[in-house]
């Protein structure tokens, strides 16, 4: 019983968490609004490429979504990418969709989800 407890909190625990190149963002309380980049190209793979930009110094699409492990998370859609947000603790805002060569780039607009703590 203790064993099936902790296996319950352990998960619900890493689920609430987003890693962006390793780091944690969901514990950085200042990130309040991150855009989920996602690169759509059918010739090359039919997974997409997904990245997310929290204000970090960096060149589009090296925001790669990793686990805590520092692997790189694998989607295979977009609806996939935003539900794996969603989960986490991020809402949905907006997007923009931008033609790009043989590709599409999509950008969505999230924020953080009010909680009781927040005053919300």
């Amino acid at each position: 019983m203790k064993y099936l407890v902790f296996i319950l909190l352990f998960s619900a625990t890493a689920s609430a968490q987003v890693f962006v190149n390793g780091a944690n963002i969901n514990t950085v309380r200042e990130i309040k609004v991150i855009e989920l980049i996602v690169l759509e190209d059918f010739v090359a793979s039919p997974n997409i490429t997904a990245s997310i930009d929290y204000g970090q110094e960096r060149k589009e699409l090296e925001g790669k979504i990793t686990n805590a492990a520092g692997e790189k998370v694998k989607f295979g859609s977009i609806v996939w990418a935003i539900n794996y947000l969603e989960n986490r603790g991020w809402e949905y805002v907006n997007n923009s969709i931008i033609q790009k060569g043989r590709g599409v780039i999509y950008r969505y607009y999230f924020r953080r989800k009010s909680t009781a703590s927040d005053g919300a």
